[in-house]
């Protein structure tokens, strides 16, 4: 009939039983993953404040909100989960569509499990949805374009993630699904200013796609009506939103090819886009026990789109004013890299920020659009870097796929590697075990309720 009809569909159709077991157990690292960003996350000034605004409706409800005490009602809890764990650029990405997956999908699937009491079995494939969902769209956009037209794809398609997720856990029929995808369509938003502004938006961007899917959903689930063909056509979502779109590519594939398996996992507190380049200059230091000083020249290689993202313009980027700005900046990035060996937490700070001996070595780093790496997309995610010292030798590395792309993942101990300090940042050593234990085991619980209580503050 459709694209929009077809996609409903699939997600009707598919079970638990339909997933290769593969995705099963990415998925849960994948759940993991959130949570201990969510975790570390709650500490941000911009989750505070976002507490405090839900704390002030002075309304109660039955889903928690990480980290926190007492309950919500299931909206404010997503909308309060999908903005903890925007602020620190370490949830989870996706590269061929430029977009963050989890963000907008696990709030729902935390909520919703938590409120309806969903066995882990459902919520897996409610997830496994939800991601096909946002990345599937974000490949149709075509989001160089998205971009230009100044919207940020994680928020845009997260709202659509959102809402199939929630329906999905809803039990909507196909006409309920059509109508809460349509009535999606005139939520969705989520402009790209912020990384000009060096703003707390993009934060807030999941948390409202996730509270904008849960509505979705139980207003289709009481009637009302909507577009039931909002992906494609005159007016649809692709010729709204973007340019030189690819509809076909929603189905492509579908229930043979799943998406999430490409999703990664962060390691550096830094924008996707500046990932393989932080490795490959990760790498040479490393490898060959460069120091600051041994330094004469760094010059780094990049596809279009991250120049334009971390690199452009140069002078803003050379000097961030804010940590936003800092976790958007090549040269930042790159300096923290050859300064710490890594780019992580610890490396974003404000005073770092501020520090002559980063400024000292920004001013050595020099970033450049190499358009032969352009050629190796979508299905590589390359960059180079070329480090000259002060003695005459050159390093040269490139990575084409960064590490932790799921096309490069992490294996389950060093995912706990990361795993662990953020979730131990609100929780003791052994309530975070306790919960890395029951997501690793989701498809064993027969209530998600039990395990939301662990994500509460302690004590509380």
């Amino acid at each position: 009939m459709g694209i929009t009809s077809d996609y409903v569909d699939f997600c009707l159709g598919l079970k638990y039983e339909d997933l290769p077991s593969g995705i099963l157990e990415y998925v849960k690292k994948l759940g993991l993953d959130f949570v201990g960003a969510a975790a570390y996350g709650t500490l941000a000034d911009s989750s505070k404040i976002m507490l405090e605004f839900i704390q002030s409706l002075n309304v109660r409800g039955d889903c928690t909100v990480i980290g926190g005490s007492p309950k919500y009602p299931q909206q404010y809890a997503a909308l309060a989960n999908g903005t903890f764990v925007k602020p620190n650029e370490l949830d989870d990405v996706e590269n061929s569509s430029s977009l963050h997956p989890g963000a907008a999908v696990w709030p729902v699937i935390l909520a919703l499990g938590e409120k309806y009491h969903v066995d882990g079995k459902r919520l897996i494939t409610a997830a496994v949805l939800g991601y096909e969902t946002i990345i599937r769209l974000g490949k149709a956009i075509n989001y160089a374009e998205h971009y230009k037209r100044g919207f940020h794809p994680s928020s845009t398609c997260g709202h659509f993630a959102a809402t199939v997720a929630a329906s999905k856990l809803l039990d909507l029929n196909k006409h309920q699904m059509m109508n809460a995808l349509g009535i999606t369509g005139s939520q969705t938003s989520g402009s790209f200013r912020y990384i000009v502004a060096g703003s707390w938006t993009k934060a807030f961007h999941s948390g409202w796609a996730a509270h904008s899917g849960i509505l979705a959903a139980h207003l289709a689930q009481k009637g009302f009506d909507a577009p039931t063909d909002i992906f494609e056509g005159q007016y649809g979502f692709l010729e709204s939103y973007s340019e030189n779109t690819h509809p076909e590519l929603i189905l492509k594939d579908l229930d043979k090819v799943y998406e999430t398996l490409r999703t990664g996992i962060k390691i550096h507190t830094a924008c996707r886009h500046e990932h393989p380049a932080l490795d490959a200059v990760l790498a040479i230091v490393r490898q060959n026990g460069l120091k600051p000083d041994d330094i004469e020249r760094v010059d780094i290689y990049m596809i279009g789109n991250a120049f334009r993202l971390v690199v452009e313009p140069e002078n803003d980027k050379r000097t961030p004013r804010n940590v936003v700005e800092a976790m958007h900046s090549m040269y930042f990035g790159a300096a923290m890299a050859i300064i710490k060996r890594r780019a992580f937490i610890e490396e974003h700070t404000e005073e770092w920020l501020h520090s002559s001996q980063v400024q000292d070595l920004i001013n050595k780093i020099h970033c450049h659009h190499d358009p032969e790496l352009d050629k190796l997309l979508p299905e590589k995610f390359p960059a180079r870097a070329i480090i000259q010292t002060v003695d005459g030798r050159k390093f040269e590395k490139i990575y084409e796929i960064p590490y932790g792309d799921g096309m490069n993942p992490l294996s389950l101990d060093e995912l706990r590697g990361k795993y662990q300090p953020l979730a131990k940042s609100i929780f003791s050593e052994k309530r975070a075990q306790e919960i890395e234990e029951r997501i690793m085991h989701l498809e064993e619980i027969e209530d998600f309720g039990k395990v939301a209580e662990l994500l509460q503050r302690e004590g509380g």
